[in-house]
């Protein structure tokens, strides 16, 4: 079904603007609400809301309304949104595009963290492999329509 299937597998798209809910009033409320939808106890969308903003930095944003973002900012809190999910598969496609290259490295260590206590798989889809490559344990480059080993 859907429903399991959204909490375990979480996208990032490049245009975080497309993914925001566009029915809250602030980033605590975006991030609450995939886990809302999936009936948890308020302390655990609480929990998840705080490892989440934490992850991404994006404590201090918390009670900003998601419209007086940054695209940098949005991007990071639409990536909160999805680890609040808990997702086992986190899928990133150029998610990293409107962020600079030290919030990125800072990002990647996270991330890279995350998923290996968790046991979770992150796919990263980037047209640019620094430095991302650093972060990777597989990579593939798409030549003449046809996947190519990196490392």
């Amino acid at each position: 079904p859907l429903n399991e299937q959204s909490a375990t597998i979480q996208l990032v798209q490049q245009s975080p603007y497309l993914q925001l809910s566009g029915c809250t009033f602030s980033v605590e409320e975006e991030v609450a609400f995939g886990p809302e939808n999936l009936c948890l106890a308020e302390a655990e969308i609480m929990a998840r809301i705080d490892a989440a903003l934490t992850l991404t930095e994006c404590q201090p944003l918390r009670h900003r309304h998601p419209a007086t973002l940054s695209g940098g900012e949005t991007q990071r809190v639409v990536i909160a949104c999805a680890i609040a999910m808990q997702p086992k598969l986190l899928i990133l496609d150029e998610a990293f595009s409107r962020l600079t290259p030290q919030a990125s490295e800072m990002l990647l260590q996270r991330l890279q963290h995350w998923a290996f206590e968790r046991g979770s798989l992150i796919i990263l889809f980037e047209r640019h492999r620094t430095p991302f490559l650093n972060y990777c344990q597989q990579a593939w480059q798409l030549q003449n329509g046809a996947l190519q080993p990196l490392c």
